[in-house]
């Protein structure tokens, strides 16, 4: 035995003990990373200064935990803060507080992901974060084409992400052996892209592993020409409870994997009316709690998929599964029943609650018409997805009734009529500034925004960062803002909608004396879409800049239907101006809107709309109806388009080479398209008074044009 033994040196014997030590100090470690660290990482207060460094020290210990101190890691600043890669190892990357307070951000540039696994010995897991404005995904994990064999992310928030290459913001692939793939307590919120996409390695199509996703908010994700929110291909198998999508270009879509679901709510599958299930005929199906659709599309399936009465939907006749009466209750002409006459869908996770806000409050409130909150911002906390925050009659000032209130979640702050007649808010300070999780089933209704006298304002009333609330039956008057534009609503990266809702007396330096909307980060790639219908523009006004009444930015576009302007003024474009610099605006849609009195305040060569020689018009039945005070006979009231677009270039009757209309109504002449006032299809464009030989503003409902209308203004 001591023979042996003596074969081992003491210098031998040293090495191999220092050896093992070594193993054992590199198995586990945290590493700390900041924002702002300058650190060696090994502890809190020395943090590393980027993950992929943090990450690159945690690769050789195995396992080992990144932890993220709060901040926001900026891709465009530090790219070491995008892209990160495992390297094929059990990495935890963990946030200290949260993800409201932990935020990665790609900023919108380059082609830029937060996550590559990129090796099939990559286990993440990812805890804890804010992950957005990433455009090539949030997560790709494919381990190099072979997959991965466990994934985790929790307690996240994916937003604004953007992904039009057919794949998800998080986008999977599960290794043949994977066990463990696992979505829980997350939020994938208005994106653009399919939520999540998992399909199988190259060459193999029967694997089948199991995503599991729990306690989700899977809301506003849309990617126009694809199905569903979640899509998972060939056998792979999608287990969901306790789960919410809401107003995604559909649902659940799936090949022929198994689908289990538990307590699942689908609500609204817009903007485009997609189903809220779409699977194959092999797909077996099991249901267990509440699965309810409420408000899907209202003239065809939210279910498609005819599997046998075993598989929990019943084949056969697909009008008898429908389920869109609101929250998909039995209605008694079993068109809510499955195949064995029960209930198919229960009002259970569909029933809303009203909270009333009250500007005095109650001495105990509690959000009832009894005892009502004090402050929306209250009111607001209290409210889940679908609830209504009720103002009661009053003027609501000071902390907690705005200064930058935000939502983020699907609810109605409304008041108690749902007209601008009875509830103000103060607006010196702003009122809402909404970044990123609010969809159309955000509403803001019948609300008045204005300040007292000297009508001064600090901020925007609403400001918009990746959101597209409905803003809906709202006043916004007498306010002056001192810097930048948009006093009513300034918007970036928006889908917003503004119905029948009145803008009155509101100036700036501009652009956009009533509202300002556009310049999105992604660019042209995701444009951004501003809709206006139905609503009134009156004596708004840009000083400095164009759009006296709306400033379309670059890299957007303007949908205006059934809307007046009237009396709005600014050096250029004195209703509507569209970003002329590159990168310009993309466009309008104009349909049924009048213009009467709008003005540069003297200036000349300027028109009623101004945009690019680039633009996209398409445009019906608008009338310019405007006694203008323009001191050139060169003023034109449409000057952007091309010979192609719906409106464009038009030349004076006298053969000047100006663009325009020369008198005030836009003067209907028998001449051909080059001449005149006609467009491109040789149709009459606009129209005169045919009962005075000089014009007056065509707004006397018994003048008629030459075209044969009636001059309505």
């Amino acid at each position: 035995m001591c023979r042996k033994l003596s074969v081992f040196s003491g210098r031998s014997v040293f090495v191999l003990l220092g050896s093992l030590f070594f193993f054992l100090v590199l198995t586990n470690a945290d590493i700390w990373v900041s924002p702002t660290g300058t650190g060696n990482g090994l502890s809190e207060s020395s943090p590393l200064g980027n993950i992929q460094d943090a990450l690159d020290l945690a690769s050789t210990y195995s396992p080992s935990v990144v932890k993220a101190l709060p901040g926001t890691y900026n891709c465009t600043a530090q790219p070491k803060n995008c892209n990160l890669l495992w390297k094929g190892n059990t990495i935890s990357f963990i946030s200290r507080d949260g993800a409201a307070t932990t935020i990665l951000d790609g900023n919108n540039s380059g082609a830029n992901a937060a996550f590559l696994f990129s090796s099939a010995a990559d286990n993440p897991t990812i805890n804890g974060f804010t992950i957005k404005r990433f455009t090539a995904k949030a997560i790709l994990a494919d381990g190099g084409g072979s997959g991965l064999t466990s994934f985790t992310v929790t307690n996240c928030i994916f937003t604004g992400n953007y992904e039009n290459s057919g794949l998800g913001i998080i986008t999977l692939v599960p290794s043949p052996s994977a066990s463990t793939l696992t979505i829980s307590n997350t939020v994938i919120s208005n994106n653009i892209g399919y939520a999540v996409r998992v399909s199988p390695p190259t060459g193999y199509t029967s694997i089948t592993p199991t995503l599991v996703m729990s306690h989700c908010r899977i809301s506003g994700n849309d990617l126009s020409g694809y199905d569903g929110s979640v899509y998972l291909l060939n056998s792979i198998g999608l287990t969901i409870s306790d789960t919410d999508f809401v107003s995604n270009a559909g649902g659940i879509t799936m090949t022929s994997g198994a689908l289990s679901l538990t307590n699942v709510n689908f609500y609204k599958s817009s903007p485009y009316p997609k189903l809220a299930i779409k699977c194959s005929t092999s797909t077996v199906v099991t249901k267990s709690g509440y699965i309810n659709f409420c408000g899907g599309k209202p003239t065809a399936n939210n279910v498609s998929c005819i599997g046998s009465a075993s598989s929990g939907w019943a084949s056969g006749s697909w009008p008898a599964l429908t389920a869109y009466d609101g929250c998909g209750i039995c209605n008694g002409n079993n068109a809510n029943k499955d195949c064995a006459g029960t209930c198919f869908g229960t009002a259970t996770g569909c029933t809303h609650t009203t909270w009333y806000v009250s500007p005095t409050g109650s001495v105990t409130p509690d959000g009832t018409l009894s005892n009502p909150f004090g402050t929306i911002a209250a009111g607001i906390s209290a409210a889940n997805y679908g609830d209504t925050v009720l103002l009661l009659n009053g003027t609501y000032s000071g902390t907690n009734n705005g200064g930058g209130l935000t939502i983020g979640k699907a609810i109605t702050i409304t008041s108690w009529n749902g007209l601008p007649t009875d509830v103000i808010i103060d607006s010196s300070a702003g009122v809402f500034n909404l970044n990123g999780n609010e969809t159309y089933d955000t509403i803001i209704k019948g609300i008045i925004f204005t300040t007292s006298y000297p009508y001064t304002v600090t901020a925007p009333a609403i400001v918009l960062t990746s959101s597209s609330p409905t803003i809906l039956n709202c006043k916004f008057n007498h306010m002056t803002l001192a810097n930048e534009g948009g006093v009513a609503i300034r918007a970036t990266d928006t889908y917003a909608k503004v119905t029948n809702s009145f803008f009155e007396d509101l100036y700036c330096p501009g652009p956009g004396g009533a509202i300002s909307a556009g310049n999105p980060s992604t660019g042209a790639s995701n444009p951004s879409i501003l809709t206006v219908s139905g609503s009134h523009f009156f004596r708004n006004k840009a000083d400095s800049a164009a759009g006296g009444a709306i400033y379309i930015g670059s890299y957007a576009s303007l949908v205006v239907t059934g809307s007046y302007f009237i009396s709005n003024e600014a050096p250029e474009g004195a209703a509507l101006a569209f970003a002329k610099s590159s990168p310009v605006a993309i466009g309008i849609t104009a349909t049924s809107n009048s213009f009467y009195n709008n003005s540069c305040g003297g200036c000349s060569s300027r028109a009623i709309i101004s945009g690019p020689s680039t633009f996209t018009i398409v445009r019906s039945g608008n009338w310019f109806c405007d006694p203008n005070t323009f001191s050139s006979t060169l003023d034109a009231y449409v000057k952007c388009g091309s010979s192609g677009a719906g409106w464009h270039y038009l030349t004076f009757t006298d053969g000047s080479s100006a663009v325009g209309a020369p008198d005030e109504c836009g003067v209907c002449t028998s001449t051909g398209s080059s001449s005149g006032n006609r467009d491109c299809s040789s149709t009459c464009w606009g129209f005169k008074v045919t009962d005075n030989a000089t014009p007056q503003g065509c707004c006397y409902q018994t003048q008629k044009d030459t075209c044969g209308g009636v001059c309505v203004c």
